[in-house]
């Protein structure tokens, strides 16, 4: 398992009593793994001792967010 190296970009501003932002995650579209490991799981229905394996979480895709508060 090789690590992952992400890029996130974010501004935000105050005025006054307001926070305005915008953030833009994986701006790079980085197509990899965000978590791998290996364990024992099963689903249900499947025989027993038979759910060793790699579970893979792929980096979520670029998106925008915006907020103010």
């Amino acid at each position: 398992m090789n690590p992952t190296t992400l890029v996130n970009l974010g501004t935000h501003r105050t005025a006054g009593r307001i926070r305005i932002g915008a953030d833009v995650p994986n701006p790079l579209n980085t197509r990899d793994a965000d978590i791998t490991c290996f364990d024992a799981s099963r689903m249900q229905g499947e025989l027993a001792g038979s759910g060793e394996d790699r579970h893979i979480h792929p980096v979520d895709p670029p998106a925008e967010g915006f907020g103010a508060r």
